[in-house]
């Protein structure tokens, strides 16, 4: 059932959930979140970049065409990361992903709004036509939520990742502008802005 898209605002006793573009200051946390064990395990990419590094990057990414990177906050509270990644302008294309410190708030519901978020968010801000979402086989709960909302499976990239000495398969799934709109005819899905 499609529901109104929300604001970020409380209403009544709900939390509030927000995204918004990482700041400078926040760069420390989000080194040492992803340099916790928690995130390697969960992490279908290598996240290790020394703290001049991630400043460097920061730089960067201020520069691009437009924010690809959030944080993810329940009560202004940071509690996660939310990312567009590998993108491709050219034929329209990218990748998403995202990481909760902690996993007690990677929930069915919570990951089903970035989800939904996210493909609001590019098919309709940025005129993309295709997202992909990366997950390593053995995460079959994220693999579970992709292709409950619709994802085609893509395939499995094997001994795709290394990571602590070994070698992982990765399953990709995507949803394309075409398969959205079906999947949320009305375009009235529950979102969150991301600013």
């Amino acid at each position: 059932m499609a529901v109104k898209p929300q604001s970020s605002e409380a209403k009544g006793g709900v939390r509030m959930i927000t995204c918004t573009t990482i700041k400078r200051e926040e760069i420390g946390m989000l080194s040492e979140w992803l340099m916790s064990k928690n995130a390697q395990e969960f992490l279908a990419y290598d996240a290790q970049m020394s703290l001049a590094g991630q400043f460097k990057w920061f730089e960067h990414m201020k520069n691009e065409e437009f924010p690809t990177h959030w944080i993810i906050r329940r009560d202004d509270v940071p509690i996660g990361l939310l990312a567009v990644i590998d993108i491709n302008l050219e034929n329209k294309r990218c990748a998403w992903s995202y990481y909760m410190h902690d996993p007690a708030d990677d929930t069915d519901e919570m990951s089903s709004l970035l989800e939904r978020s996210i493909y609001h968010h590019v098919f309709h801000e940025l005129g993309f036509n295709k997202v992909t979402f990366a997950a390593f086989t053995d995460n079959s709960c994220a693999i579970n939520r992709r292709s409950r909302s619709g994802c085609a499976q893509e395939g499995v990239l094997i001994d795709h990742v290394l990571c602590g000495g070994n070698f992982y398969d990765v399953s990709l799934q995507c949803m394309t502008a075409a398969m959205w709109r079906k999947a949320c005819p009305d375009q009235q899905c529950e979102i969150i802005k991301l600013r």
